[in-house]
Parts: C-alpha cells; structure tokens; sequence
C-alpha cells in the first residue's frame, strides 16, 4: 500500500481523528491511486469566512485535540525514530515545501541526521532529541472537510511522516 493508505489504516486503528477510509488501491509502475469513500460536507476554507468566533474556536480546539493524538498515538508505530514516510525501510522526506523544496532528501536514518541536514543551511532551531511524530505534513483549511455530521474531517495524507513536532507548524 502506499504511505497515505498505511497512514489512514494506522489512524483507523489508533485514533478518533475522522479520516477517509481506503476502499481500493491500483498500482502501476509509477503510480498509484486511492480510491476511497466520500465525505460529504465542505472544505474549510470555504465556510470558514461564514463562521462566527464560537466556531472558529471550536475547529481550532478540535484540530489541536487531533495534533494532541497525532503526537500520542505516535509511540505506537515500531518505526518512529525513522524520519520521514511511513515505510518499512527508509525513504526520501518530501512533501513539505518549505523544507523539502523541490526535490525529496534522505533517506534519513535518525532525528540527528535529518537535522544534521537542515544545520547546513543555518536552521539551528531544530532539537533532535525529541521524539519523531506522526505529522499531516500539509494541515490546511483546504485539506479539512466539515462534513454533515458535524465532525471535523482530515484528508490528503500524502505528505505525512514522522518528523519533529514543529514541522507540522512549518508545513
């Protein structure tokens, strides 16, 4: 399966954040295609400037209830000192722009080494010795979906992996 699948399985398994299940995966050489269920709602960002404060501050004390887990929920995945995609071995960290650029890094093989990395360009703000977590990688109000249950739905796992915690505030 591929790292979005995997992650929204160990989701499933681990959490109550709302995500899509995985209904079907076809691969071919190059590519892969998810196809799972629809959740019927709307984007975020497209309700948000409707929203009076109270709901404004009950999405964001839900999203952080749901980053509360990601961090958590963490401990439970056996290669969480591997940076990067959820994998069994090791592959490249792409994904978050504003890190990555255009081109994918690594394989890293420690917290130490993907730091060592960005220590090269100045970036010292790093601390590798906290434990790795399991991050979106691209928590935006687009990849979120109010759906109508009410729940607060997250999407678009494809950039997930396990990073240090203020990545998912850089991403």
């Amino acid at each position: 399966p591929t790292t979005e699948a995997r992650v929204l399985a160990f989701l499933h398994q681990h959490t109550s954040i709302p995500v899509p299940r995985v209904r079907r995966y076809v691969s071919n050489p190059g590519q892969t295609w998810l196809l799972m269920e629809k959740i019927p709602g709307k984007r975020l960002d497209k309700v948000w400037p409707h929203y009076i404060p109270l709901q404004k501050f009950l999405v964001a004390w839900t999203l952080r209830g749901y980053i509360r887990q990601l961090r958590q929920v963490s401990a439970a995945y056996n290669r969480r000192h591997i940076p990067g995609p959820m994998s069994d071995k090791p592959e490249k960290c792409n994904g978050i722009k504003y890190l990555f650029s255009l081109r994918p890094a690594g394989p890293f093989k420690s917290s130490k080494e993907i730091v060592t990395f960005f220590d090269r360009y100045g970036t010292r703000a790093i601390d590798y010795t906290q434990p790795l977590v399991l991050t979106h990688g691209d928590l935006s109000m687009r990849n979120m979906i109010v759906g109508d249950d009410g729940k607060l739905w997250l999407v678009n796992w494809e950039w997930s992996a396990f990073y240090p915690p203020c990545f998912e505030y850089i991403a």
